[in-house]
């Protein structure tokens, strides 16, 4: 019997740290335009909240995002409005012609580390990066 005991204490410790992971809430935010949702941002335990029963979006009030985040967030998902979800119905799901995608993924990895600064208990997962296989428009 002391050894089932021993043998039971052994696995608790020895798998404390998934014991843990397991019961506790993940702490993620996910960056990610989507029709529909302004801002972008998806957690389902943002650190402030939305009040219970509340059917708006998580907007930068949710994080505690600084002016300076916020600004540049508003822009980057303006460009993404501005050039791949305004597509007319024949081009729909591609970036506009002559858009640098590079250079719109470059600025929302920037936001993405500015995001974990402000959120260091939190894992940022940059979805919008799926965007960069679509393909450029057909027409001008």
């Amino acid at each position: 019997m002391s050894w089932l005991a021993a043998h039971i204490v052994h696995e608790v410790v020895h798998h404390r740290s998934d014991i843990e992971r397991l019961t506790t809430a993940r702490k993620a935010v996910s960056l990610s335009p989507d029709y529909g949702a302004p801002w972008g941002l998806w957690s389902s335990n943002p650190p402030h909240p939305s009040p219970p029963a509340s059917t708006e979006l998580l907007t930068p009030a949710n994080f505690g995002f600084p002016d300076s985040v916020v600004v540049r967030l508003r822009t980057w998902l303006d460009a993404w409005t501005a050039n791949f979800a305004d597509a007319p119905s024949d081009d729909q799901h591609t970036w506009r012609r002559g858009f640098d995608v590079a250079g719109w993924l470059h600025e929302g990895d920037a936001l993405a580390d500015l995001i974990a600064e402000a959120l260091p208990d939190y894992t940022v997962e940059r979805q919008y990066r799926t965007y960069a296989a679509n393909a450029v428009r057909r027409t001008p």
